[in-house]
């Protein structure tokens, strides 16, 4: 991947890619942003691949993808805010499946919703647990 990861290049490889299948594994309960959303990466700055980075990641994929995040067990705290499910500009599916919904839990800190789901994305949330939120807050 060139260096120049910039933000304007992401539009361009949204537009000239093809939908695909992917599926990224969390691998750790931080929460933390994806270092380059749109590298095909879930990896936060530390290498890691955290929930809001999975989100990410799947939001920058090309128009028509089908996203799979796995969520292992454990407790995810949305130290950063609200999550975001889907891309404001192109149609995806995203599924987010945990283990168990006394095994894997989604927590917000009650100032803001755990998730917003945009009006282009399908989305299915499977074996999991959310608390927390605040409805009709971003």
């Amino acid at each position: 991947m060139p260096a120049d990861r910039g933000r304007g290049r992401l539009g361009a490889r949204r537009a000239l890619g093809r939908a695909a299948s992917l599926t990224f594994t969390v691998n750790a309960t931080a929460d933390a942003h994806d270092a380059h959303p749109g590298d095909g990466l879930c990896a936060g700055s530390a290498g890691r691949c955290t929930l809001r980075a999975a989100l990410e990641e799947a939001d920058a994929s090309p128009s028509g993808s089908t996203v799979h995040i796995m969520v292992p067990a454990g407790t995810y705290d949305l130290t950063l805010g609200s999550l975001t499910l889907g891309s404001a500009t192109v149609p995806l599916n995203i599924t987010v499946d945990g283990v168990g919904v006394t095994s894997t839990v989604v927590a917000a800190t009650g100032k803001s919703r755990v998730m917003t789901v945009t009006s282009r994305a399908t989305g299915v949330l499977e074996n999991l647990q959310i608390t927390g939120g605040k409805a009709g807050r971003r």
